[in-house]
């Protein structure tokens, strides 16, 4: 649990530092494997709409491990 709230803590931190300048948030997808490395995939497209649904449509799926 503590992992998962700590990855939280980074991807909203990194997410206000993003917009700080007065850009727009673009969609992030944090995730953590079997073995525990996490990542983060930053959902740019065109239409921020389509980004945001991209991002729904990975979360349905899953990632495998």
């Amino acid at each position: 649990m503590y992992e998962i709230a700590r990855m939280a803590g980074f991807l909203g931190a990194h997410g206000v530092w993003s917009v700080s300048d007065g850009e727009t948030l673009v969609p992030m997808l944090g995730h953590e494997d079997a073995g525990g490395r996490q990542g983060m995939e930053r959902l740019v497209h065109d239409d921020l709409g389509d980004a945001a649904k991209a991002g729904q449509v990975a979360l349905e799926a899953g990632r495998a491990g």
